[in-house]
């Protein structure tokens, strides 16, 4: 499964001309929270604009704008829609790309709160944590920061790995098993729906379905060997026609069309 979120938030390094793009892996222990760290920025003041289509997959983003290397504001933010992302400016932003239920087990920010964009004035915990970067410096190693940052709020955190991330680590098995695991670790779906709602402003079924398109865009990049058909049947879809409704319902595009306009990226930038 691991292998099929190599790329979580669509964008490879090549797509970003003009621009410098690093990913990395946080450290183990932030792993049931935390997907990846990445850093953008302009390589030059005439950086060109660059717009990205950002698909959901009930995690959110937390971006640090640095100036210098240190700090110089912060935004979370959240959406379950499709949504674009422009890369234009010329200072470096790095950001947390936080899996479902991270940014409220992490920061305790609920789904609620994230109706829109938050920066660090618009939510206590964030002003809190705007107060502990001041004065920190970036410029060596910023993704070994980040880990030491969020690390050592991670273990007051363990008892929140109860739910939802145990919910992800079973995915994508069927729902009635999924729901069934969950049962037998004292987890009932009353109170399954109801962790779902305040840390991902989802239901378990909404997620499920995010994700499901989340691993076929995933298939759809990096193997064009496999059919549509396969594909469907892997992301475990009733049958091809569902397969094509869900993934137009949030990719506005249907499976033929993303991999078409994916394959045409990559032998571009070659």
């Amino acid at each position: 499964m691991d292998q099929l979120f190599r790329e979580p938030i669509g964008i490879r390094p090549a797509d970003l001309s003009g621009l410098s793009f690093r990913m990395a892996r946080p450290h183990s222990g932030l792993q049931p929270w935390i997907e990846l760290y990445y850093s953008i920025h302009g390589q030059s003041e005439g950086s060109k604009r660059q717009s990205f289509n950002l698909y959901p997959d009930g995690g959110s983003t937390l971006s640090f704008a640095l100036f210098h290397g240190e700090v110089v504001g912060l935004r979370l933010s959240f959406s379950n829609q499709l949504c674009q992302a422009n890369f234009h400016d010329p200072r470096h932003c790095l950001s947390v790309r936080f899996r479902p239920g991270g940014a409220f087990a992490l920061l305790g920010v609920s789904a609620e709160d994230l109706d829109q964009p938050l920066d660090e004035q618009d939510h206590p915990a964030l002003y809190v944590l705007m107060e502990r970067l001041k004065g920190r410096p970036f410029t060596v190693e910023p993704f070994a920061v980040l880990d030491r940052l969020f690390l050592t709020g991670a273990k007051t955190m363990e008892s929140r790995y109860a739910i939802i991330q145990r919910w992800l680590d079973h995915f994508p098995e069927h729902p009635r098993i999924l729901r069934d695991v969950l049962s037998r670790q004292g987890i009932q779906r009353r109170k399954l729906e109801r962790a779902f709602r305040l840390e991902t402003g989802l239901s378990p079924g909404q997620l499920s379905r995010i994700l499901r398109v989340k691993m076929a865009r995933a298939l759809l990049r990096n193997r064009p060997d496999l059919s549509l058909s396969h594909i469907a049947q892997a992301c475990d879809y009733f049958d091809h026609p569902h397969f094509v409704r869900e993934f137009s319902r949030v990719t506005h595009q249907t499976p033929g069309q993303y991999r078409a306009r994916k394959l045409s990226q990559i032998y571009k930038s070659t």
